[in-house]
């Protein structure tokens, strides 16, 4: 009986977190389950049938190493966004320049990125030339497509941290897939070229990031000001802690999930990677509930955690 007694008191000490997570997860779901509707009928349908091999592997290609830079650009923001901001909370005083702290690193991170890529574009050009031409041509567009995940990153969290777990959810799995859904009806109706399909597609790319900063933006909640003298010396050791290992412990993930892409193209081809990249999207639709869950779950753990109410 002591065991149910205490899940018993655990639901009712915890009835305004769990409603969250539970309404949030089931409306992210849906909109995640609906984006991958168009999403399978666009890449999983559409695309091979309008869409050259290569230029499918270009598209993932340049997605995939997008995510790998930008989780090194976004410094571990996105951890202490996720784990610190309790300490931050305070919508009186704009959360005590959260976001500006926030600039600051990813303003960092993209300059630590660009300089990587003017590094190491002439080797991957190098690498492609005469097996993927389509990434010679395109190499430019790696920096673009990076700052605009470092930005949805980053928006993202932000918008999770003030229980708005949602916004992310709908611009990214169902607007963006809705919009790329149209794009390739018009590339097949007007039969426009692959140069502006692929510039439409990463505008099409951005738009999630644009809406999250406009719709952060309108909350009023945040202000570009700094507030150094508010973060302690204990304050920035915790910063700089969990922004190392945040950055650490995220790469591996992100490895996993878009790694493989690069080395197909690496090892093979263009070609290969974008038959791979059909393949690869049916076991995507499995881990959707866990996305939708995992981006609210997180932030009522750490707002406990800073209460020290880990019951």
């Amino acid at each position: 009986m002591t065991g149910i007694k205490k899940i018993g008191n655990f639901i009712q000490s915890n009835t305004a977190a769990l409603g969250i997570i539970e309404k949030q997860t089931i409306r992210g779901s849906f909109f995640s389950y609906v984006g991958v509707a168009f999403g399978f009928v666009t890449v999983g349908l559409l695309w091979p049938h309008y869409l050259e091999p290569e230029e499918i592997g270009l598209i993932n290609f340049l997605v995939a190493i997008s995510a790998i830079l930008a989780h090194v650009g976004g410094l571990g923001i996105n951890s202490v966004c996720i784990r610190l901001f309790p300490y931050f909370r305070d919508p009186m005083k704009r959360h005590n320049g959260f976001l500006g702290l926030s600039l600051i690193f990813i303003f960092g991170g993209t300059l630590l990125i660009t300089g990587y890529y003017f590094l190491f574009r002439q080797n991957m050009i190098d690498n492609n030339v005469g097996k993927s031409t389509l990434i010679v041509r395109y190499v430019w567009l790696i920096v673009p497509f990076t700052v605009a995940t470092i930005l949805y990153n980053l928006f993202d969290s932000l918008h999770k941290v003030i229980y708005d777990a949602v916004i992310g959810v709908f611009v990214k799995e169902f607007v963006f897939r809705l919009l790329n859904f149209v794009l390739i009806i018009l590339y097949a109706a007007f039969a426009i070229r692959f140069q502006l399909f692929l510039n439409l597609y990463f505008l099409i790319f951005s738009i999630p990031a644009l809406v999250l900063i406009i719709m952060l933006s309108t909350s009023h909640q945040f202000s570009l000001s700094f507030n150094f003298s508010f973060i302690g010396r204990d304050l920035w050791k915790s910063i700089a802690g969990v922004s190392f290992f945040g950055l650490l412990g995220g790469m591996g993930t992100l490895a996993v999930s878009n790694i493989d892409k690069i080395m197909i193209n690496r090892l093979i081809d263009l070609e290969a990677t974008g038959i791979y990249s059909i393949a690869f999207l049916f076991g995507t639709i499995i881990t959707l509930p866990s996305r939708s869950l995992s981006k609210i779950a997180t932030i009522i753990i750490a707002e406990s955690w800073k209460k020290d109410d880990l019951d």
